[in-house]
């Protein structure tokens, strides 16, 4: 505990990834509500920020379910948030209609993030203005249903909004792909991607506007992968800390927390690395 607690006490803020870093699709990851009921005690705001489609107030009651209390943070800022309020603004990229046409890609449809939208979904992208891609819960060999979708978004020059930019995660112990994988093959094909989320520097400023009081220095962020959550944070100048494994378990250590790698872990990020390497976002010892 000590360990992870001095950390902590070098900033007045944190902006900490959910998926990796809290659970991976089941139970909260042991010694982690503990860790957050540390965080509040010395009075410091934690904003979750996360790549989820789903709207705030969903993965608020998601988490009550696993019992992770809401006043155990200050607030959470999803990418599907991010693409509602876009979208609620009309600030669709390098669209000067009033009512744009949406073919979704959500394999568990959620009309919660349509409310009060001026939008309309179609069946057809060759009638539509965007292809949005929200949830994918296959394997990589799987994804190749949508070959025929990403084909007729090329034929049809149809940009591509991603609600979710992670390539994939880990559910359950097992590899999952999301939506960021089908952004990428997309544009190798020559499509147009926008990604609406981590390490989009759009969503980073979205959540510095919760903690006006704080000093960007003083802003620790915590993820478990440097492709959106460290990349995002080091773009942003923000210091940050790359959570390796829950526990120590991925290692075959206890908690620690260094300013360097594992000899064995190689790790590599054209923009810069994180401050500092976790086992886990915990007080596991």
């Amino acid at each position: 505990m000590k360990i992870i607690s001095k950390l902590f006490d070098q900033y007045e803020a944190f902006i900490v990834d959910i998926w990796g870093v809290v659970h991976d699709g089941g139970d909260v990851f042991s010694g982690t509500v503990e860790c957050l009921q540390y965080i509040k005690r010395q009075q410091k705001p934690l904003i979750f920020l996360t790549n989820s489609p789903r709207r705030s107030a969903a993965l608020v009651k998601l988490l009550g379910t696993k019992g992770l209390k809401s006043d155990l943070y200050y607030s959470i800022l999803s990418s599907g948030e991010f693409f509602y309020h876009q979208a609620k603004n009309n600030l669709f990229p390098n669209f000067s209609g009033e009512r744009p046409k949406l073919f979704c890609i959500d394999e568990f449809p959620d009309d919660y993030i349509f409310q009060g939208l001026n939008v309309e979904k179609v069946d057809s992208l060759s009638k539509a203005d965007f292809l949005v891609v929200f949830t994918i819960p296959y394997t990589e060999g799987e994804c190749a249903k949508y070959n025929d979708n990403l084909e007729d978004a090329l034929k049809y020059n149809i940009p591509m909004i991603c609600v979710n930019p992670d390539e994939s995660v880990t559910m359950n112990g097992k590899k999952v792909i999301r939506p960021g994988f089908l952004a990428k093959i997309y544009h190798q094909k020559g499509g147009k991607v926008y990604f609406y989320g981590k390490p989009n520097s759009e969503i980073y400023r979205s959540a510095l506007k919760l903690l006006p009081s704080v000093n960007p220095k003083k802003i620790l962020c915590i993820g478990d992968t440097l492709s959106t959550d460290i990349q995002g944070a080091v773009s942003m100048g923000l210091d940050s800390a790359l959570v390796i494994g829950h526990s120590g378990n991925a290692l075959g250590c206890k908690v620690w927390c260094e300013k360097y790698p594992p000899k064995n872990l190689n790790l590599t990020l054209s923009n810069g690395l994180p401050n500092y390497y976790i086992s886990s976002f915990s007080f596991i010892s």
